[in-house]
């Protein structure tokens, strides 16, 4: 999965809650996204969630009613056609576009789903409307709209196309851009295969390892785009030795077992995720890197240094509400089973 974001700073912040979900064949690209015209039929779906006019946070934001004009919206409604335009050509034969905006007005909406079939040839695609209740039917069964006071949340609109088959575009990289190449990092390969679970699924790449059906895919990507993150970065180097990364602790595939662990009671936790040193380290712990847990879930990782524990959460996710002011009493914790 790719995911795109052309302000870098919300894409520091889309890879890091990407990183938090632990899926290791996720990259991060950072750009607009007419870049993607150079990676023709790559992708099998694409969502695209377009700038807009904004109508449908009036009702949170003062600012999207102090800039709606007929002008904003027209100028929205060229940028649209300008990005499905471009993602157009990514997307495969027989492949899937969702096409969404955050505004109700026909000419950033279906309009634009118009455009699209009239000059793309994008085949609609009616939507089952039974699995969004309280959402109404937009111009076409391929539309529809999610209203402030019939669904939870803001307002939406959403609509679904499909690329004919046998469209298929001549396989092209650009040659503008350079390859972001990068040697791979001294003794990655061995630390993935104590570390990662069915280590052999995955290849090195800089100081990260992509999933190896997709590491054709990674080095296009790299090609076209401007990517902040492919796949996953297990592991730093720190002086001569590599050390393990906060994202290898959320990733899914982690080797059970892989690490020393230590389970931490509620506020132990709360303290470890504050930034707080770990001073009761278990009695048998090894000295060395291990993971935190609760409720036997990866907290991150710290470092048992004989009396105490160095804390190796990220500073930018630490908690910054006080004692005070965190939930009392346990929470009941939730397992995605």
């Amino acid at each position: 999965m790719v995911a795109n974001e052309a302000d870098p700073r919300r894409a520091a912040i889309l890879a890091e809650n990407l990183a938090k979900h632990g899926a290791p064949g996720v990259a991060v690209t950072v750009g607009p996204a007419e870049r993607f015209s150079a990676l023709p039929s790559a992708f099998d779906i694409i969502a695209a969630d377009a700038p807009c006019s904004g109508e449908g946070m009036m009702r949170k934001e003062p600012v999207a009613v102090e800039q709606w004009s007929p002008t904003l919206i027209e100028s929205c409604a060229a940028m649209q056609r300008s990005i499905v335009e471009s993602l157009w050509k990514a997307l495969k034969p027989g492949g899937f576009f969702i096409y969404s905006t955050c505004t109700f007005n026909r000419r950033e909406d279906e309009d634009v789903a118009r455009h699209m079939a009239e000059q793309l040839g994008a085949e609609p695609v009616a939507l089952p409307m039974e699995l969004f209740p309280g959402a109404l039917p937009g111009d076409g069964a391929h539309c529809c709209r999610f209203l402030p006071g019939r669904v939870r949340g803001e307002g939406l609109f959403m609509a679904l196309l499909r690329k004919p088959d046998g469209e298929a575009c001549s396989k092209k990289t650009s040659k503008k851009r350079g390859t972001n190449a990068q040697r791979p990092m001294p003794s990655l390969a061995e630390f993935a295969k104590d570390h990662i679970d069915s280590a052999e699924r995955f290849c090195v790449a800089g100081d990260s390892l992509v999933p190896r059906a997709h590491a054709e895919f990674a080095a296009s990507l790299g090609a076209a785009v401007r990517p902040l993150s492919i796949g996953l970065r297990p592991a730093e180097l720190k002086g001569r030795s590599l050390a393990p990364t906060h994202m290898l602790a959320m990733s899914s595939v982690l080797a059970a077992g892989s690490f020393p662990s230590a389970e931490l009671d509620y506020a132990s936790a709360l303290a470890y995720l504050r930034g707080e040193s770990l001073p009761d380290v278990p009695d048998g712990l090894p000295q060395g890197y291990f993971t935190p847990l609760w409720h036997g879930i990866p907290l991150g990782f710290a470092k048992n240094i004989g009396r105490r524990a160095n804390n190796l959460y990220p500073d930018p996710l630490r908690l910054r509400l006080g004692a005070d002011k965190l939930p009392a009493s346990v929470p009941a914790p939730i397992v995605d089973l």
